[in-house]
């Protein structure tokens, strides 16, 4: 059995990719050389902008072009767009999306592929290593909270195993993702902690072990939130 996998959108999205990898490989699948030759075809969506909706509309037609041609696959849809429509307590999203995209075999939550399955990476040197996903911070021009859901961390020690795991293998650059990582570990505290002004200390401490981790020369944190900057410098 083989599969493919195409991915549009942000370095978060690559990451969910190559864990989809993964669970394919765990599978005992093959990736396919192209969409069509595989037997299950995953799209990971972006919703940012609409072009990236047009894009895989636009993708989907074209395998639907091949499926009339004989070509036997499953396609399955993943990612913002699918993770907005599944929210939708309505329904209406959903069914928009099947009406817009209804040789669609599957629509199915990112959710699902969690942080448990292997990465499969191409690069050698620098490694997405996810540590976090979705945001509580529901900014009026953001999509992310309704398309990722409420922020969940991932566990701190599995963060530090994978990054002790990456320097040995040879790699030196680490990017550690998530919508809003400087809010990591926010989860973690109790109701009690959660109080009005209070900072989640959950980042600092973490970004500093994972830089003392040897032979682990460069890291970057993308995707801060204003909101968050400003007591993590102070911190530091």
């Amino acid at each position: 059995m083989k599969y493919f996998v195409v991915t549009f959108g942000c370095a978060a999205n690559v990451a969910d990719s190559q864990r989809i990898a993964g669970y394919y490989r765990n599978r005992g699948w093959r990736k396919a050389k192209s969409p069509e030759t595989a037997d299950e075809v995953v799209i990971v969506t972006c919703m940012v902008r609409q072009s990236a909706e047009d894009r895989v509309v636009g993708l989907v037609n074209n395998l639907r072009k091949e499926k009339e041609k004989g070509k036997r696959f499953r396609i399955i849809i993943t990612g913002c767009m699918t993770g907005m429509a599944i929210r939708d307590k309505s329904g209406k999203l959903l069914k928009i999306l099947k009406k817009r995209m209804p040789d669609v075999d599957e629509f199915t939550s990112i959710e699902e592929i969690g942080f448990s399955h292997p990465q499969i990476r191409t690069d050698k040197r620098h490694a997405l290593v996810s540590i976090s996903n979705g945001c509580n911070n529901f900014c009026s021009y953001c999509v992310v909270p309704y398309s990722r859901g409420r922020e969940v961390s991932r566990s701190f020690e599995e963060i530090i195993k994978e990054c002790k795991e990456l320097a040995k293998s040879g790699y030196t650059y680490i990017t550690l993702l998530g919508q809003n990582v400087n809010s990591y570990g926010s989860d973690f505290l109790t109701e009690k902690l959660k109080t009005p002004g209070r900072w989640p200390d959950g980042l600092l401490p973490g970004e500093k072990k994972i830089t003392y981790v040897k032979h682990l020369g460069k890291m970057r944190i993308p995707t801060l939130s204003i909101r968050g900057i400003f007591p993590m410098i102070l911190l530091m």
